[in-house]
This record gives structure tokens, C-alpha cells and sequence, in this order.
């Protein structure tokens, strides 16, 4: 908690000697998070995209539905190819081919060989197939890959039964879990999904997220500013954070510098259904900063305020019943950047996502010596760029202020410099925390 001190405007506060690190912070706002709201929604498959699964879903057959080639070439028995090599070939009978989509009319006997595409299922008796490359079809008119049965094919290599085989029921058994509750949905989970027949799908309620902006100085931004004011970009830039991590946004207020007008824009977030409140400015300790007590004097609990990081130190997390609210620096940097580490894993939690939501990592070259400040981590804004199509990319520091958002908009991700190290030097390999868009 911040401790009171006298000020010019009487109200001044200082932040706790010790504040916690990111990972504190994360760790005591994560294990407040309440589970997810509402009733279970069932989507459309196309839909599902970036959604949660609210129950585990389980495959109704095998898949795949028949033993299926995974390439072009020739399907055989093993035994058949034994001692097979390039300068001493194997003949099998030419025995016809499978086309694709369709079911092989008769059984490979011993001694045969089918032409058969990729993912066309294997004739009965047929246990592997050889790669088109490593087999020719001589004797007989029509070339290597079609034409009635007749004539010959060269193995060139032996194979091993299964070999390029993919039998059926490897992916998945009929009523086994094609997911579990708790995922989250990507493309690869959206196919996965399709491939196994599940078109409509199980889903927690996306989270409803307030956006709140304070300060006497904001005007929106279709206005000019006159002097001393500015346009308010932290609203609609949280507005679109939340939205693209997967919340749907309640409402976007301003508030001035009035702790009864801020109390009640949060209590009336909180009553008209919010799980996640998001205030920007107001969060640190001056005298014009009243989210602690607009907070406090609605009974809140405190759940970090501060925290040893730059940008976002004067970040404020509490919980009102079911409801989450973030004081968010004002600086729309540092605003967007807590978003990113310290509110998109906690939407998704809101969401009833199982694992927590890391940003993806990209290994990189650091262009440049950087060094963190003594008393804090550090978010460094960097952008990545390769030399060549195949070389590693390079991370090179983006320069600006906490309050110039240029600086974010060209930054492709983070380098995070925690406690345990002073920085890194120009060259050493490290590990950029992706911006999830950029």
C-alpha cells in the first residue's frame, strides 16, 4: 500500500520502499482472477477463432477413417520390396491405381504394386508404399502414374511395412478428446476441430471490459486541443487491445479529475456487467491521482500498486466482487505495454483459458549494448529486421519516451530485462517478447 505524505496539494502519496517485480505482480493479480461468466455459448466453427472451449470435445471415428498414404508413389507389400535398390530393382506387377476420394475395388495380392496420391487410402493387403522417385513403371504403354493394369514396376529401394503409411486412427480414435476444456482456440485447434467433424463448438462468454480515461486535459479525438489539452488515444488504443486478446469492450467513458465523478464511472462499469475495468492516468500519487481512492472508497481490495518495472510503474490491479480493475498509467506507452504483460493474460483467464497467455517469444541478434535501470526491469521497445531470407533476425532498439507512441507502433516486440541481469551487449542472442499484431 502507498504511504501518505504531505504535498503542495495536500495529497501526495509514496509508492511502498519495496515494490514487486512483474512476476509478483502478474502472480497476485492472476490468482484473483474469478472464473468465467455466463452460460456456456455454443459457436459456429468459423466463428471460434480466438475463443476458449468451455467443455472438452471428443472425435466420433477414427481419423483418419482408413489407412492413407502420405505420399505419391506406389503402394506394396514390405515383403515384396525386400533387397530392392537402384542398381538391382524389384519387379511387381503393374495392378492399376487408386484415385483419389475413391475405395480400391480389389485387395493388392503378393507380388503387386498400385499407384496411389497422396492421402488416397491403401488397398486391402497393402502395408507401405514407395516414394514415386524411388520407382518406375516400365512395360507398358501410358507412362508412370496411370493407364489400365499391365506391365511392370522398378523398386528402386525397399521399404519397411508402414512406411509411408498414416493407418487409420492415428490422429485420433473414435471417442477419444480432440481437446480439452481450457483451450484455446488457433487455427491449428480450429482444423483440428474440423478434421474430426465438429462444427459447432463449446465456448466460454467473451469478457466484458469498461474503458475509463481520466484527466481534465483529454478532449476526443475528432476535436482539436486547445492549449494544455490532448486528444485521448489511451481509450480507443485499450478499447482495440482488448477486443484483438479476445474481450469485448462495455463502454468508453472520460472522466475528469473528480474522485465522485470516477467513483461513480466505476461503479457504474461494475453494475452494468464488467468483469474487467480499465482506467487510464490517475494511477500514481499525485495530487491529481484518485484511482487508489476511488478504488479504496468503494471497498476494493488492493492487489498491487506499483510495481519495479519500466514503463508501468505507477500500476494499480484491485478486485470488487467479481470485477477486475486496472489503474493504468497515463503515458499511453507504458499503458499499452502493462496491457500486454500484466491484462491480456488475465483476459484470458476471464475467458477460462488453462495456460496463461505468454506472448510469443523470437529469437534474435541484439543490435546494440542495453542496459535496464538500477531499481527496475525493463521492456525494451524493439524492432526486427533480417539481412537475408535465412539469417537470424536483428533487434534493434526502438528510442522514445513513455509517452510517445510512435515508438510502440514501429516495435515489433519486448526485450525484457529482469533483475537477475544488468542488460545485454551488442551481439549476444536473446529472446524478443512478441507484440501480438504488430
Amino acid at each position: 500500500m502507498t504511504r501518505a505524505q504531505g504535498g503542495p496539494g495536500g495529497g501526495y502519496r509514496l509508492f511502498p520502499e519495496r515494490l514487486p517485480t512483474l512476476a509478483e505482480a502478474l502472480a497476485a493479480v492472476t490468482a484473483a482472477v474469478p472464473g468465467p461468466r455466463g452460460p456456456v455459448e455454443h459457436v459456429w466453427l468459423d466463428q471460434a477463432l480466438g475463443r476458449v472451449l468451455a467443455q472438452p470435445v471428443a472425435a466420433g471415428e477414427d481419423l483418419p477413417a482408413f489407412d492413407r498414404s502420405t505420399v505419391d508413389g506406389y503402394a506394396v507389400r514390405a515383403a515384396d520390396t525386400a533387397g530392392a535398390a537402384p542398381d538391382r530393382p524389384v519387379a511387381l506387377a503393374w495392378a492399376g491405381r487408386v484415385a483419389m476420394g475413391s475405395v480400391p475395388q480389389n485387395p493388392l495380392q503378393p507380388g503387386q504394386a498400385v499407384a496411389v496420391g497422396t492421402g488416397a487410402m491403401l488397398p486391402p493387403g497393402a502395408d507401405a508404399v514407395v516414394m514415386a522417385e524411388d520407382a518406375q513403371r516400365a512395360g507398358a504403354a501410358g507412362g508412370s502414374s496411370g493407364g489400365a493394369p499391365g506391365g511392370t514396376v522398378l523398386i528402386r529401394r525397399a521399404v519397411a511395412p508402414g512406411d509411408n503409411v498414416l493407418p487409420r486412427g492415428a490422429d485420433l480414435k473414435a471417442g477419444q478428446q480432440v481437446l480439452p476444456a481450457g483451450t484455446l482456440l488457433g487455427p491449428a485447434q480450429i482444423g483440428a476441430l474440423a478434421a474430426a467433424g465438429i462444427v459447432e463448438v463449446p465456448v466460454h462468454p467473451r469478457p466484458l471490459a469498461a474503458v475509463l480515461s481520466t484527466g481534465d486535459e483529454l478532449v476526443p479525438p475528432h476535436r482539436v486541443p486547445g492549449p494544455g489539452a490532448v486528444r485521448d488515444a489511451n481509450a480507443y488504443a485499450l478499447a482495440a487491445a482488448v477486443r484483438r486478446d479476445g474481450g469485448r469492450v462495455l463502454r468508453l467513458d472520460r472522466v475528469g479529475d473528480d474522485l465522485g465523478r470516477l467513483r461513480a464511472a466505476l461503479e457504474a462499469a461494475v453494475a452494468g456487467g464488467a468483469a474487467l475495468v480499465l482506467v487510464s492516468g490517475g494511477s500514481s500519487v499525485g495530487t491529481h491521482d484518485l484511482t487508489l481512492d476511488a478504488v479504496t472508497a468503494m471497498g476494493a481490495r488492493v492487489l498491487v500498486h506499483g510495481i519495479a518495472v519500466k514503463p508501468g510503474k505507477p500500476t494499480l490491479a484491485a478486485r470488487l466482487d467479481d470485477a477486475l480493475i486496472f489503474g493504468l498509467p497515463g503515458n499511453p506507452v507504458s499503458a499499452l505495454v502493462i496491457h500486454d504483460v500484466l491484462v491480456r493474460p488475465v483476459l484470458r483467464a476471464l475467458m477460462g483459458a488453462a495456460e496463461p497467455a505468454r506472448l510469443p517469444v523470437q529469437r534474435a541478434v541484439l543490435a546494440e549494448t542495453v542496459r535496464r535501470p538500477a531499481a527496475r526491469e525493463e521492456l525494451v521497445r524493439v524492432r526486427l529486421s533480417r539481412r537475408g531470407p535465412d539469417s537470424v533476425p536483428e533487434a534493434q532498439r526502438v528510442p522514445g519516451t513513455s509517452g510517445m507512441l510512435q515508438s510502440l507502433a514501429r516495435a515489433d516486440g519486448y526485450l525484457w530485462i529482469g533483475f537477475d541481469r544488468e542488460g545485454y551487449e551488442a551481439g549476444e542472442m536473446v529472446e524478443i517478447w512478441c507484440i501480438p499484431g504488430n
